[in-house]
This record gives C-alpha cells, sequence and structure tokens, in this order.
C-alpha cells in the first residue's frame, strides 16, 4: 500500500483527487503542497507544505501534481528524482519540451508515470469504443466531436478570469483544457496523422487564450482502404454544454454523449436510432476506476492505463493546431 502521498496544488482537481485517494487509503498520510499559506477552515490545513523542501522530507511514494500546467513537468521531475511515482493532472504539460524528459526519467527509476485522462474510465465510453472496435456500424468513416460549455459556470463561487483555464501562462485555453477529447478520440479510433486547425479568442469572455477551437485531421490507419477523417470543436462559450461523439460508418452511426452518459445507435437497416446503452454520467466513477488501476500499477510494476507517451501524443496534436492555426496550412504530426 502506498502509505505517503503528496498532491501539489490545492485547487479543485487538487480536493477532489484528495477525497478519493482518502477513500481508497484511509490509513495513507496525504499532504498538500501549496505555493502560499491560505486561511480556510479545514482540519487537515494545518498539514500543508509550503516549500519544497519540507515536501521532499515528506519523502512521498506517490506525487499527485495538479498544479497550473506550465508547472507539471518541473515539478514532476523533482519528485521523480527522488524516486517517487508520478500521476501528472491533464494536460501532461502545456509545452511539448521535456515531455520525453519526464518519461524517460520514470522509465529509467521504474517509475509508474500517469496521466488525468479520467474519461477513458466512463462506462458509457467504454461502451462506446467496444461497439466501434466490434464493427456495430461497419468500417469507419468518419468522427465529429462536439465538447464545449461556458466557462464561467465551470467553478462556483471563483473568479473565472483568474483560473488556470483563462489564463496562458498557466496553460490554459479551450485546446489543452479540453485535450481529453484528443485523448480518447486515439484511444478509440487511432493515432492522428495530420490536422488542420483554428484557435480564435472571440473576445466574448475577454481571456487572454482562445475560447473557440476547430480541427479537421486525419487517421494514420485506414478502415478497410477507406481514408477516414474527424472533425472536432471545442468552445468555452456555449450556454447549452454538450460533450459528443459520433462515428460514421458504412453500417450506420454510433452516437456518445459524455453528459447523459448515453450510447444510441443508428443502424441503416432499420433505418432508426436505438439507445443501446445508458449508464448515466458517473464522472465520480472514473476518478475512483482511474486511481485503482494506478494503484494497482504501482503495487504490480505495470505500465498505467494512461501513459506519459499518450500525455506526449496529445502534446504533438496540441503543437500541430497551434502551427496550423498560426500558418494557414495542414500539419503532420511528427
Amino acid at each position: 500500500m502506498v502509505k505517503r502521498i503528496l498532491i501539489v496544488g490545492k485547487g479543485s482537481i487538487g480536493k477532489r483527487h484528495f477525497e478519493h485517494l482518502k477513500n481508497l487509503l484511509p490509513e495513507s498520510d496525504i499532504r498538500f503542497l501549496r505555493h502560499s499559506q491560505v486561511s480556510e477552515n479545514c482540519n487537515d490545513s494545518d498539514k500543508d507544505f509550503y516549500s519544497i523542501d519540507e515536501a521532499l522530507d515528506f519523502a512521498p511514494e506517490l506525487a499527485v501534481i495538479s498544479n497550473p500546467a506550465s508547472k507539471h513537468i518541473e515539478t514532476a521531475m523533482i519528485f521523480a528524482r527522488t524516486g517517487s511515482h508520478v500521476f501528472v493532472e491533464k494536460p501532461i504539460s502545456n509545452q511539448i519540451d521535456k515531455v520525453q524528459q519526464l518519461i524517460d526519467l520514470c522509465e529509467t527509476n521504474s517509475l509508474v508515470l500517469a496521466v488525468g485522462y479520467n474519461l477513458r474510465f466512463l462506462i458509457s465510453l467504454i461502451e462506446f469504443r467496444n461497439a466501434i472496435q466490434a464493427e456495430t456500424i461497419g468500417k469507419l468513416l468518419s468522427v465529429r466531436v462536439d465538447t464545449g460549455s461556458y466557462l464561467p459556470d465551470w467553478r462556483f463561487g471563483t473568479n473565472f478570469r483568474e483560473s488556470v483555464s483563462a489564463n496562458e501562462h498557466l496553460g490554459g485555453g479551450a485546446l489543452l483544457e479540453l485535450s481529453h477529447e484528443i485523448d480518447y478520440v486515439q484511444w478509440i479510433f487511432g493515432n492522428i496523422d495530420w490536422v488542420r486547425a483554428t484557435l480564435i479568442n472571440s473576445h466574448a469572455l475577454k481571456l487572454d487564450v482562445e475560447d473557440t477551437v476547430h480541427l479537421v485531421f486525419g487517421f494514420k490507419e485506414n478502415s478497410g482502404g477507406l481514408l477516414v477523417t474527424g472533425q472536432m470543436n471545442l468552445d468555452f462559450v456555449r450556454r447549452d454544454s454538450k460533450r459528443t461523439c459520433l462515428a460514421i460508418g458504412t453500417l450506420g452511426s454510433l452516437e456518445w454523449n459524455g453528459i447523459s452518459g448515453e450510447v444510441r445507435h443508428f443502424d441503416a437497416r432499420q433505418q432508426s436510432w436505438n439507445l443501446i446503452s445508458a449508464t448515466g454520467s458517473l464522472l465520480s466513477q472514473s476518478y475512483d476506476s482511474q486511481w485503482k488501476d494506478i494503484l494497482s500499477c504501482i503495487e504490480t510494476g505495470c505500465k498505467a492505463s494512461v501513459t506519459g507517451e499518450d500525455g506526449l501524443s496529445v502534446m504533438r496534436i496540441v503543437n500541430a493546431a497551434r502551427n496550423s492555426s498560426n500558418s494557414g496550412l495542414q500539419e503532420q504530426i511528427d
């Protein structure tokens, strides 16, 4: 059992990880490393650390990196050098530089490195993936992802313009904050080969980051000789929250709704939509399943389901999308 856990960052996601880990490991000592001392009504606040040296003296066996994305790599490497397993909240970084160094360091030290793309653990998305792999809709032709919600509603009672999501220097912006979609698209459909992108700051929310992203992309692997392409729309501005993935195939279509937790199938032979799964959103369950996977890998020495390489793969697409938006050209994924 992991006895000492350090969570770097005490924002909403850090607190969420604390609650899940405390439920799974009630006997473990779980501490926070924070950038400044803030008065709060919390019985555990006197156990918080405010310097790296204090945290290193604690000698965590697992470091949960949930500070701003711009700090992820440098913070993770500090603890990986001391032999701590590392979980990095998504995205693995805001820049592609040095991500491979962290992967290599963890591999050299035989450490588990996991990245926080918890949507992979949603039962509804797993069932959607299983149906795709079973060729329920025949050979794949096209993928269409549509995800957006209103950023000011994300964290009740906070100033959204001060959040990580809203600030470029902290690693914000719709492309990185909603990179779950890039990760699960590759997990389900295979590696993306090229991308054309438009990143837009509409100024509707007065942010210094893009609030809207449009991607067109193609996959490396074809489907029975058919060229497979996709579209992805991500945003911070829509008031009707949406998270869907539509897969179009030769025998019909399959749609995942991440908010309702439903999977629907259009059968071309019957010319009708049918509900094939309705599990509910179960977002909290996805975090529990994610942590059970990581803790099991620490015990057995296996790789996490979402690896550092997966995080790097997302960053390659993010990097190409940024370049494409700047140049107006199609970018090949390195």
